[in-house]
């Protein structure tokens, strides 16, 4: 079975991420909550081609909690905004401080329900049929094209039992260390060629070829 061609499953039910996920949710914080330091996410550190991550940055969540998304262990963050979205940014964070986070505000947060795990909700949202969905549905004009909520919504993935996701996760996961570490290998040997003529001409002005 091909990378990312388990989605497309005909036996498992069709449902929408909005039955599936709270998509965008409110600031869930208590009085005591809002003074806390909590983890922060700026669009450059949003990876994109790496589903978890740990932020390494932070802000004060009464300063800031009105000007960025809020969100917490687990959730998966998805860039709405072009080129971001496009490139692939996206990730689930991990280790945040307090157990919460804030973003950047071009970010679309979806946090799965108890049937959906957080992995099985990013490799929808980086399913290409997810891509070619939202790339169509944009709204905008110029470098400031958004995915819209709405069409998040109304996406349809394939949700089988949590323990078939959990399976297809992991072959999933071991597909992509697979071909990490083939690019890396490749990144290697692409560095060593770059260095080679510099070799040669030392050699050269050396007299020794």
């Amino acid at each position: 079975m091909k990378f990312l061609d388990m989605f497309c499953s005909t036996h498992w039910p069709l449902r929408k991420l909005v039955d599936v996920c709270f998509i965008n949710p409110r600031p869930d914080v208590d009085k005591a909550e809002r003074s806390l330091t909590v983890s922060f996410v700026p669009m450059a550190d949003l990876p994109e081609n790496q589903m978890w991550f740990e932020p390494a940055q932070t802000k004060s969540l009464i300063e800031s909690a009105s000007s960025y998304t809020f969100f917490r262990e687990g959730d998966v963050l998805l860039a709405k905004v072009t080129p971001c979205f496009e490139n692939g940014k996206a990730g689930i964070p991990r280790s945040l401080l307090n157990g919460m986070g804030l973003g950047t505000s071009e970010l679309h947060v979806l946090r799965g329900r108890e049937d959906v795990l957080p992995e099985w909700i990013y490799f929808a949202v980086r399913h290409p049929s997810f891509r070619n969905h939202a790339i169509s549905n944009m709204t905008g004009s110029g470098g400031l094209r958004r995915v819209p909520r709405e069409c998040v919504e109304s996406f349809e993935i394939p949700v089988p039992p949590v323990e078939e996701q959990r399976r297809v996760i992991a072959n999933l996961r071991d597909q992509l260390t697979r071909v990490n570490q083939a690019h890396r290998a490749l990144s290697d040997q692409l560095a060593a060629l770059d260095r080679y003529p510099a070799a040669l001409l030392r050699e050269a002005f050396a007299g020794r070829l």
